[in-house]
């Protein structure tokens, strides 16, 4: 049953190894398997909520949060490989294209709706991957993702290498409540956005469930 589960998450992939942590980028149809986990499990499995006012009480699919997905489905998935979500679930390096920025707080759906649309504005490729802590991580030594030293922390060398930073914004805005969020939205356009090379950045928010609307650096792909 574990084996079973494990597979309609990973879409059967047998993973990877990727020691660099800024290479460990995800897909949206990889992010989209995840959520597609989330709904088949979350009530047949009796989840609760981790995080905020709703801790302890039982938790809805379409609520389940970056916390509930870090705590129920990437932990328990990448326990025995001691790896990172992305490993998990990638074949072999997933060099990002974009970083997004989000609080743990946000829900999985509106997150990925985010991205999706995202994704259509600036025309990438359904398999062009986004940078997102909770899948590059290694909840099990970190894999240095986040080392004390912020200039050489994965996140950061993460942040140097893509075309952008695509803040997320949940509903209730607690993103700008968020000291982390805040430091990389700083990264983004005070250090990268400074440097040699261009570093775009964008912000989007879901309206309603499965859609979402966004301001992009410039003109979007999409309206050229």
């Amino acid at each position: 049953k574990t084996a079973g589960s494990k597979r309609s998450a990973t879409g059967g992939s047998k993973g990877c190894s990727i020691p660099e942590p800024e290479r460990r980028g995800v897909t949206l149809a990889q992010l989209r398997k995840a959520q597609a986990y989330i709904a088949a499990r979350c009530t047949a499995a009796g989840w609760t909520s981790t995080s905020g006012d709703t801790a302890g009480q039982p938790l809805r699919p379409e609520a389940a949060a970056v916390y509930d997905f870090d705590r129920y489905v990437v932990r328990p998935l990448t326990q025995q490989r001691r790896c990172s979500y992305a490993e998990l679930v990638a074949t072999k390096v997933q060099s990002p294209v974009w970083f997004a920025s989000h609080w743990w707080g946000e829900p999985v759906a509106t997150l990925v709706a985010c991205l999706m649309q995202h994704l259509r504005d600036r025309k990438l490729g359904e398999d062009s991957p986004y940078w997102l802590h909770v899948c590059a991580y290694r909840p099990w030594d970190d894999g240095g993702a986040t080392a004390l030293d912020l200039g050489t922390a994965g996140f950061r060398k993460a942040m140097a290498a893509v075309v952008g930073t695509v803040c997320i914004i949940d509903p209730e805005a607690r993103f700008f409540n968020r000291v982390w969020c805040l430091y990389e939205t700083y990264v983004a356009i005070a250090v990268e956005g400074n440097g040699e090379t261009p570093h775009k950045h964008d912000v989007y928010t879901a309206v309603r469930r499965g859609e979402a609307v966004g301001c992009t650096d410039g003109l979007a792909e999409v309206d050229s």
